[in-house]
């Protein structure tokens, strides 16, 4: 399962540009959706009382390229 969805359906489906993506994360797999909810779990849970303000990307390393 990967993080496919109406928005993001065409760069998966295109052989070169998912090949371009994955070769620009540390990460095998394309991830989730249940990835990127451990993120909002944490983030609505007590653990992060004191984490304001901030973007938690969740993309494998793609966005620190």
């Amino acid at each position: 399962m990967n993080a496919m969805t109406a928005m993001t359906k065409h760069y998966f489906e295109n052989e070169k540009t998912s090949a371009s993506m994955k070769a620009k994360t540390p990460w095998w797999n394309d991830g989730n959706v249940a990835e990127v909810a451990k993120g909002a779990v944490f983030l609505a849970s007590d653990d992060a009382d004191w984490v304001t303000g901030i973007a938690l990307p969740i993309d494998g390393g793609f966005s620190a390229q």
